[in-house]
């Protein structure tokens, strides 16, 4: 018997007792179509089948009726050298998932109707024969629970996407010092955004850990006659924590994301962890970069006191809100005390810097007056030069050909699907992010959470670390014409400017001309050219299949329409002057010069061009970018030529709104071929 086969029955046995693995009865039912289907007959878990082959190049179709909620597995059984291409499909036609598995896995819900469809191709160059094992997990008491909670998700109009995958070792197991909850993760499509569900044994088990969150709802607290355990939440500054409970189920998710919000509470009720009336819920985020002691905060007869906190952000500590606050502090050994006016009920962050004299700022934020600053964000913000508090001017140096930058965005965490705020850019030398936090008076707060690990030219790199320092200290930004000035606590601003507009061929040539960086000028050749010198349409369209492959299904897979508008785009040569705007270390070059510096030779025209253009080293040609139907992927060819080579590559780029990523494939051609 195959490992393959032997290891699906032993994790069936686990799941469902020995009856899981017992031989199969007639569930391979007759073709349908061009298709075969396959029926679990009433509590029948398990079927196989022997002798299947399948031709080079040859698909097979095979149909699973959706019933309630279960678990199906297929398991494909073949020689080891044997490729198959796999692809699952939802009834609604939506493709789950496609590669080169031979164990596939899924699952059903009561929101399913129809047909399955595994699809598996043979790719390799020979006749096939293989065997498939399929398997049917019935639906356990949690899953059926769960399925009734996303049916009500339905029934209110959220469309919500589950891809089961139950998590241990919850934050409610840690408070609890043992397991009591199950996590699954729901992903909602409109506004995006995740949401976990714990799980728990019962209503009055849910019920009780619910107790448990405090007001402001960042964390979990256990009281006991033997004092107090709290577990705080591992949260953005720039996030709120929402929770509601529903049965056996208490959900989470992290805002802000107010029409989110509004849905959930129309579906589940009031959110947990809601500050009482006539009270004002603090957390503190300690941006020091050192660590806080001695935190008391006093509001009227109230007051509490922290532990020491290190960097990040502490729970929530409830006080009266009808009296001026009071906080106090110690930082490397300077005590601070700052008075802050009354606060209107409601859960705050308090954001604490160190300014001069190590001398402590503090800062109350609403948790609920997240503002999209719509004149901030989806701006490319180029820096300029920052002015000093002493009166001395800092010139922001770039090591790339673009001036440093900012971009402010509101945005979905990829893939775990957090709504958050978001910013990113180049301040010298490295890529680098985090989040972001501003309201409607103007203030902001900066994160600095991730970065490129580059080095560059020192001037560049002084200029990133002159960044660097002054991000903790950000505090408020404003906007006047096309000039956004951020204001740092040390008395230093920065200036930057709004960026133009840029075509999107500009921006495409731009994203490939960095990757060709050198200390010498650059040469583009003043007219366009779709591929190697005398390709035909016909031989671009089979390298781009050769190259790219036809996947039409995926996202990611170079479109038809790309490749139709590429050709017509460059059906005849271009001037490129007219779509593409040089930097200073550019040039032009017309291809008759080309010719007339080369007529004695390669080593000679290098000699020449050099002499001519200030040393110059690389020529670069470009086709003009062909685009997508939808206007979001664009392909371009690019050839390069240097001393000692002659190639050229095609680059498939996608947009992310303001940039275009992606890169090249590897060289289609070169003088060696």
């Amino acid at each position: 018997m195959p490992t393959t086969y032997t290891t699906l029955c032993l994790l069936l046995v686990m799941a469902l007792g020995a009856a899981a693995c017992t031989a199969s009865g007639g569930g391979l039912g007759a073709s349908d179509g061009d298709a075969v289907r396959i029926v679990f007959k009433d509590q029948q878990s398990f079927i196989e089948r022997d002798g299947l082959a399948l031709g080079p190049g040859e698909s097979e179709t095979f149909l699973f009726a959706a019933e309630g909620v279960d678990r199906y597995t297929f398991q494909i059984d073949a020689d080891y050298d044997v490729q198959f291409a796999s692809e699952v499909h939802h009834p609604n036609g939506k493709r789950l998932s496609s590669g080169y598995s031979r164990a596939l896995d899924w699952h059903s819900s009561r929101t399913a109707s129809g047909d399955f469809r595994v699809i598996l191709t043979n790719e390799s160059a020979d006749d096939v024969t293989y065997r498939i094992s399929a398997a049917r997990i019935l639906p356990t008491a949690d899953q059926t629970a769960l399925d009734d909670l996303l049916a009500r998700f339905t029934a209110a109009g959220i469309a919500v996407e589950h891809a089961p995958s139950i998590q241990r070792d919850t934050i409610f197991d840690k408070l609890y010092r043992r397991e009591i909850a199950a996590r699954e993760t729901l992903y909602i499509e409109e506004p995006q955004q995740r949401v976990d569900v714990y799980i728990f044994a019962d209503e009055q088990t849910a019920q009780e850990a619910a107790a448990k969150i405090e007001p402001g709802a960042s964390q979990l607290v256990w009281r006991s006659d033997n004092g107090v355990d709290s577990l705080p939440l591992d949260i953005e500054s720039g996030s709120i924590p929402l929770w509601w409970l529903s049965g056996r189920f208490v959900l989470y998710t992290a805002g802000p994301n107010t029409a989110l919000e509004q849905k959930l509470t129309t579906m589940l009720g009031d959110p947990l962890g809601v500050p009482a009336a006539n009270s004002v819920s603090i957390r503190v985020h300690n941006r020091t970069g050192g660590t806080l002691t001695n935190v008391h905060i006093r509001s009227g007869a109230d007051e509490v006191m922290l532990p020491d906190l290190s960097s990040g952000i502490s729970g929530y500590h409830t006080l009266a809100s009808d009296s001026a606050m009071k906080v106090a502090a110690e930082y490397r050994s300077q005590s601070s005390t700052i008075e802050i006016g009354a606060l209107p009920s409601g859960a705050y962050l308090l954001d604490m810097l160190a300014v001069e004299n190590d001398r402590l700022l503090a800062r109350p934020f609403d948790n609920r007056t997240y503002y999209v600053a719509t004149d901030l964000i989806n701006q490319k913000w180029l820096w300029q030069h920052t002015d000093r508090a002493d009166g001395s001017r800092f010139a922001a140096v770039s090591a790339d050909r673009e001036p440093s930058y900012l971009r402010f965005r509101t945005s979905t965490t990829g893939n775990i699907r957090q709504a958050g705020l978001g910013y990113g850019g180049n301040m010298g030398c490295n890529g680098m992010g985090g989040a972001y936090f501003a309201n409607a008076d103007g203030a902001l707060l900066l994160g600095l959470s991730s970065s490129t690990l580059m080095g560059c030219e020192e001037a560049a790199m002084e200029s990133e670390d002159f960044w660097r320092l002054s991000v903790p200290l950000v505090y408020r930004y404003t906007i006047e014409g096309d000039t956004l000035r951020l204001f740092v606590a040390n008395g230093d601003t920065f200036v930057f400017a709004r960026e133009g507009e840029i075509s999107a061929e500009n921006r495409i040539y731009r994203s490939i001309m960095i990757g060709h960086g050198s200390d010498t000028p650059i040469l583009i050749v003043a007219e366009s050219a779709a591929g190697r010198p005398g390709a035909t349409p016909a031989d671009i369209r089979t390298t781009l299949d050769r190259l790219f492959g036809a996947s039409p299904e995926d996202s990611f897979a170079l479109q038809a329409e790309t490749v139709d508008d590429f050709l017509a785009r460059n059906a005849a040569s271009t001037g490129l002057a007219e779509v593409l705007t040089l930097d200073a270390d550019m040039a032009f070059i017309d291809p008759a010069e080309l010719d007339a510096l080369f007529a004695n030779g390669e080593d000679a025209g290098w000699d020449a061009l050099a002499a001519q253009y200030n040393g110059a080293e690389t020529i670069l040609t470009f086709s003009l970018p062909g685009f997508g139907a939808t206007g979001d992927q664009a392909l371009v060819y690019c050839g390069v030529r240097s001393r000692g080579f002659d190639g050229g590559y095609y680059a498939l780029k996608f947009n992310s709104g303001d940039d275009w990523y992606g890169g090249s494939t590897s060289l289609v051609w070169s003088e060696e071929d």
